[in-house]
């Protein structure tokens, strides 16, 4: 998995590309083609939510891992 996989900004640079690409497919008459770019869109944003929801994990047993020293 390369860097520009897991940063939330990319991805989401990306997803705001597709947005266009969906738009302008429908404009085009390909229906169908813009079904499968917006699934794969879809797909991203379920990543750029699974990659952060990692990120605040780690972050929280960080601080719960402080919280706990603190209280010793």
């Amino acid at each position: 998995m390369n860097s520009a996989s897991s940063d939330p900004k990319a991805l989401l640079d990306i997803v705001s590309r597709l947005d266009g690409v969906i738009d302008e497919l429908k404009d085009g008459g390909q229906a169908f083609s813009a079904q499968l770019v917006a699934m794969a869109r879809m797909e991203l944003m379920m990543t750029v939510h699974r990659n952060l929801e990692h990120e605040m994990g780690v972050l929280r047993s960080l601080f719960e891992g402080n919280d706990q020293r603190l209280l010793s």
